[in-house]
């Protein structure tokens, strides 16, 4: 038996709206940027779990001399790929992308079957509701996203601080005689 789908075109006094087009275009943006934020933190994390569960095998392979500096490699990637994940926020921004993204939907979904909050409107009124709502959800995104940032920023001046503290410590051991 073939799989069917029905496609549902809305009217275009609907889809001619400036609400309709503004909806429309956030909700494929924000889906498209949730995917590709969700793909990229799981590729980052699956090379994470990979390099670092390769280094206890790395530290006992017979070539020693070569070995101790494919570890030292490996750690300094791991704490790239970290500091990505941390500056980049993928896995936070791909899950806030995919529920502004869902709200658009609903929202979508409810002017549409004109319920909830769109029932017993008139297509004016619905618009003008629709063209609110859609300004409230991304209005709420954009707040999570500078608090993220804002997160981000001062996660990463701690990251900072702390390796200048280890960089410091290792220069002064080194300058110590017998180092």
């Amino acid at each position: 038996m073939a799989d069917t789908k029905i496609e549902f075109t809305p009217p275009p006094e609907i889809t001619g709206s400036a609400a309709w087009f503004r909806l429309d275009g956030q909700q494929r943006y924000y889906s498209a940027r949730s995917s590709l934020f969700q793909d990229r933190y799981k590729q980052i994390k699956l090379a994470l779990i990979f390099v670092s569960a390769s280094i206890p095998i790395l530290a006992f392979l017979p070539w020693l001399e070569t070995a101790r500096y494919v570890v030292a490699g490996s750690g300094v990637l791991i704490a790239v790929l970290e500091g990505i994940l941390l500056l980049n926020r993928y896995g936070e921004h791909g899950t806030t992308y995919r529920r502004t993204s869902e709200g658009l939907k609903r929202e979508r979904a409810l002017l549409l079957a004109e319920a909830g909050d769109y029932a017993g409107k008139d297509l004016k009124e619905r618009l003008r509701l629709l063209a609110e709502r859609t300004e409230a959800l991304l209005d709420e995104e954009n707040k999570q996203w500078q608090q993220q940032q804002a997160k981000a920023i001062e996660e990463l001046t701690r990251t900072q601080e702390w390796t200048s503290k280890q960089v410091q410590a290792v220069a002064d051991a080194a300058k110590k005689p017998g180092a």
